[in-house]
Formats: structure tokens, C-alpha cells, sequence
């Protein structure tokens, strides 16, 4: 179950190496539609499409609404389908409606990058306390870092349920290198770099908007700014509110390139 970006891009890897064995396993795909557009692209490039797809989305919608068109558009396909095992991905209200649904149906969820925490319920906002509440429902636990594996038994998690496999992210970044070239455009940025030593950024938390964000990209700048061999390149998120801090804070310097946010495939290869 996917539905994000996040979700695809550190799932691809799981669902290609699955579907290799189809002799023993029979993997289905299900997409909730949480993110549209922007999931579309990952899919082509991973070369994995849902076998059924919610189209959860809708504009201006809050999380009860995702979560409760998920759940709802769930049943029907786990009924069936009847599923041996769901596996879902980090923290999102997809991931979260589908450990529910796991567990309204009494089949067992396995939780991709579980362990994470920030100490605190309300940052980030729903993810936290999605995952915690994920960490309650799903049986397999496959814990990036050996930390996340002490965090989970200290909340009491069955040893034998949690597995330390690293992160499927970095499985990804290598599919990419090995399956993508540079395009025009990342050919032209790093042109633009020279033989400067390169820095990419790019933020967009809805928990840093305001002075927190302007603070850290003045922090940023200094740090530029301290380094002559180094260039940074910033990938703009199109939210107003990193635009106008990203403007004041940066466009003005000779060493900072501002553009539009890229591709993953692009991002990678820069």
C-alpha cells in the first residue's frame, strides 16, 4: 500500500525484488491517491502501477477525510483479495489507514522504517503520531538503524518481531544511478558549479515556515559565504512561504542558484 512520494520511492525496491519470486509470492499494489501528479512520475521511473487505486484525493482535504476514504475504500479489496500480509511505509495517513484496516481484518501488517521518533506528538504534524500509533497495529517491525530497533523494544515491541534491515531508500538511489543519465538540465547546473565543490538543498516543513526557516537559510548563507570552493543549489518548493523566505535570504548571492523543484530522477544525478 502506497500513496505518496515517500511511500513509492522506498517501496519500489521491496515490490521489484517481490515480484521476482512470483513462483511463491503474488504481490498486489494498492494506491490510495494521496498524492496525484506528483506520484505518477515515480511510477513510470520505478516501473510499478497499482493494481487498484483509490483516488483519495481531493483539494483542501484534511487528514480524517484521507484517512476515512482509505479505510473505507480498503475493505471491498481486502475482502477480495484476502491478503496474507500488508506492507506499508513510514508515517503517512495512507500508511496509518492501511495498518487500521490490517487490523479491523486481523491480517498482519509489516511496517517499512519503523522505530522513527521525534519525542514529540505534534511535530512533525500528523506523521508522529501516525507512526507511533502504526507501531501499535503492525505485527513485522523493519527497523532502519539499530537505534530504531531500541526505540521499538523500549516501547515494548516483541524482540522477535522487529527486523534491522536498513533503508530501502538507498536501494532506490542506486536503482536510479544505475537506470538514468544526467539530463539537460542537471548538465547545465553542474556546468554552472564549475569545479566548486556542491551543496543541494531543499526544505519545505510546514513546522519550519516563518523565522525558523528564514534562520536557517541565514545560517546557510554564512556558511556559503565562509566556504569560497563551495556553490549551493537550492530546489524551491513552490509554497509561498519558502519562496519568500528563499528570496530574502539567498537570491542575492553570486555562489546560491535558485530553481524549481526537479524531478527525483534529477535530484539524484545532481
Amino acid at each position: 500500500m502506497f500513496g505518496t512520494r515517500p511511500e513509492i520511492i522506498k517501496l519500489a525496491p521491496i515490490i521489484q525484488e517481490l515480484r521476482r519470486n512470483p513462483a511463491s509470492v503474488s504481490v498486489r499494489t494498492l494506491s490510495s491517491g494521496q498524492h496525484t501528479d506528483l506520484l505518477e512520475p515515480l511510477l513510470e521511473l520505478f516501473d510499478v502501477w497499482p493494481d487498484f487505486d483509490l483516488r483519495v484525493m481531493r483539494s483542501e482535504q484534511s487528514p480524517n477525510e484521507v484517512c476515512a476514504r482509505a479505510l473505507e475504500g480498503m475493505g471491498p479489496i481486502i475482502r477480495a483479495e484476502v491478503p496474507d500480509l500488508i506492507v506499508i511505509q513510514g508515517d503517512t495517513t495512507t500508511a496509518l489507514a492501511a495498518a487500521m484496516s490490517g487490523f479491523h481484518y486481523q491480517i498482519p501488517v509489516a511496517h517499512v522504517e519503523a522505530g522513527l521518533r521525534s519525542g514529540d506528538s505534534l511535530s512533525p504534524f500528523p506523521e508522529e503520531m501516525n507512526r507511533r500509533l502504526i507501531t501499535r497495529l503492525a505485527k513485522y517491525h523493519f527497523a532502519a538503524t539499530a537505534g530504531n530497533r531500541a526505540q521499538l523494544l523500549e516501547e515494548g515491541v516483541p524482540a522477535e518481531d522487529i527486523f534491522v534491515t536498513g533503508n530501502p531508500v538507498v536501494d532506490s538511489l542506486h536503482y536510479i544511478l544505475e537506470n538514468s543519465v544526467p539530463s539537460d538540465l542537471v548538465g547545465s547546473l553542474l556546468q554552472w558549479v564549475g569545479g566548486r565543490k556542491l551543496m543541494v538543498l531543499t526544505t519545505h516543513r510546514r513546522e519550519n515556515f516563518g523565522g525558523t526557516m528564514q534562520q536557517n537559510l541565514r545560517e546557510i548563507r554564512g556558511f556559503v559565504e565562509a566556504h569560497e570552493e563551495l556553490s549551493l543549489i537550492f530546489a524551491v518548493h513552490p509554497n509561498p512561504n519558502v519562496v519568500q523566505a528563499a528570496k530574502t535570504e539567498l537570491a542575492s548571492h553570486p555562489r546560491v542558484h535558485l530553481i524549481n523543484p526537479l524531478g527525483y530522477a534529477d535530484f539524484i544525478q545532481l
